[in-house]
């Protein structure tokens, strides 16, 4: 498991996303690309809630993010739909991914679907950034609340995608809005979590 942490305020998780930030950043690009090992995807697919699961809501990683591009590959042969988010107001729209990046477009440097459906999506699964989980399911997001707002809203099998280092033995500080995930993975972990 990785890092420690103590506080319990806004000041505190922002000190500590500037921590993990600059973590990131100082990765080599080799090293921020490193994909996950077959044996770690396998398992997770394995799970009972992911080999279920038909509606995927996932994100497309920045060059500081996990490299998660194999999982997308072998969610779209296994059957799955993948969608990606699309930033718009305070809210995350979702356009189809077929796993292509071409069929993408920047905005500054995420990047995001050029269309977006109309209707609401019943995920069945959550792949979720995160700059760091704790071993109680706490997450630390970017700040901006995007993804909070669609794990209160949903039902679906919640999981964090982070690097190894990233989670936390110790509570992340937390506050009303932030929500919780059920599992989290890593390059080299999948794992549960009974969230308290």
């Amino acid at each position: 498991m990785g890092n420690t942490l103590s506080g319990n305020s806004e000041p505190a998780k922002n000190q500590l996303r500037i921590k993990i930030r600059t973590q990131r950043k100082t990765l080599s690009t080799a090293q921020t690309k490193t994909e996950f090992s077959q044996k770690i995807i396998t398992e997770f697919l394995q799970n009972s809630k992911v080999k279920t699961a038909k509606k995927i809501a996932t994100f497309i990683p920045t060059q500081h993010e996990p490299n998660i591009s194999v999982l997308h590959q072998q969610l779209i042969k296994n059957g799955c739909a993948l969608y990606a988010p699309k930033i718009k107001a305070q809210d995350l729209l979702w356009g189809d991914y077929f796993g292509n990046l071409n069929e993408l477009e920047l905005n500054g440097s995420i990047l995001e679907p050029k269309t977006t459906r109309q209707e609401n999506i019943d995920f069945d699964l959550i792949l979720v950034p995160a700059l760091a989980i704790d071993i109680f399911g706490n997450r630390l997001g970017q700040g901006g609340g995007y993804f909070d707002r669609v794990l209160k809203q949903s039902q679906a099998f919640k999981v964090a995608v982070i690097f190894d280092s990233e989670f936390l033995t110790e509570k992340i500080p937390t506050q009303a809005h932030d929500e919780s995930v059920d599992a989290v993975l890593t390059p080299s972990n999948f794992q549960l979590i009974k969230n308290i």
